[in-house]
């Protein structure tokens, strides 16, 4: 039943498949960029201690190969395993580049985090990632910055083994084809690039405090809302990884969340899309029990 609907699945986005393919090629090169001389990146993070490892081996790596300064800003959200010694050994490997803060007591989740980063961050351009993500070779040098533009959306690809990850890697590279090769709807915090000035600057408009996730989106939904530019740069050097769900259940909750977030979105394309799936995974499920 699972194989079946992964071979569904798969007819149904080849031709989304194929286009993504082909803005790959392209790479960002419908766009002026300009040349920065720092950047900061901001890591959001929860009891991340068995899954960061990847995220800053990749920065260990990077780092040091930059043309230009790269600050790294970890913001620890009430973490209560050991992902805070662990980043303040690999924070001590470097001189004053990477830093931890920490949420206070009276503020909590991914969104106040992320705020947290923003406001100490000293640059024009803020990138976020996720604490799980693996960055490619010559990540930062293939960063571009828009002469014209408020945020540049990455790509974000889900990776696995099996059956199950197999599924949601694809339906995930499925939104992935969409973005880049459609409209504008969505933005993905594990690997995101935008102007600090304008993420505050939308703080005066955004009403979604009361919902727990979905900083990523809240933010482009504003900012298109404001007329504010948006870029995409589907250079595949750019694609950072992250793990597939490793069950169903996992899959399921994680589709539900999206939904629960997307329902508060002016345009309705991603919730639809994502109810679809959504749906789909349900059958999975029921045809595996």
């Amino acid at each position: 039943m699972v194989e079946g609907i992964i071979v569904i699945l798969f007819i149904v986005s080849l031709p989304l498949l194929w286009m993504l393919i082909f803005s790959f090629e392209r790479n960002a090169s419908n766009w002026s960029a300009t040349k920065e001389s720092e950047l900061t990146v901001i890591v959001p993070f929860r009891n991340e201690e068995e899954r960061i490892g990847p995220l800053l081996e990749s920065l260990r790596q990077e780092l040091n190969k930059t043309s230009y300064a790269v600050h790294v800003l970890f913001v620890d959200d009430h973490s209560v395993d050991g992902s805070v010694d662990l980043i303040n050994r690999f924070c001590a490997e470097f001189n004053g580049s990477v830093k931890l803060r920490s949420l206070t007591s009276s503020s909590s989740g991914k969104k106040a985090a992320v705020r947290l980063g923003v406001e100490n961050a000293s640059t024009t351009w803020v990138l976020t990632l996720d604490a799980d993500v693996t960055l490619p070779k010559g990540y930062f040098g293939h960063i571009r910055f828009p002469e014209k533009g408020s945020m540049v959306i990455h790509p974000v690809r889900m990776k696995g083994n099996g059956t199950i990850q197999g599924f949601f890697s694809m339906e995930f590279l499925l939104f992935q084809a969409y973005t880049f090769t459609r409209g504008v709807w969505m933005a993905n915090g594990a690997n995101l690039l935008f102007k600090a000035h304008d993420f505050i600057a939308m703080e005066a408009f955004r009403t979604d405090n009361s919902v727990a996730s979905g900083d990523d989106m809240f933010l482009l939904n504003e900012m298109r809302k404001q007329k504010l530019i948006v870029r995409k740069n589907p250079d595949y050097r750019l694609v950072s990884d992250t793990m597939a769900p490793r069950t169903l259940f996992e899959g399921l909750n994680q589709r539900i969340r999206w939904v629960g977030k997307m329902i508060h979105l002016t345009n309705n394309v991603p919730m639809m899309i994502s109810m679809l799936f959504s749906a789909l995974i349900c059958i999975v499920w029921v045809g595996a029990i």
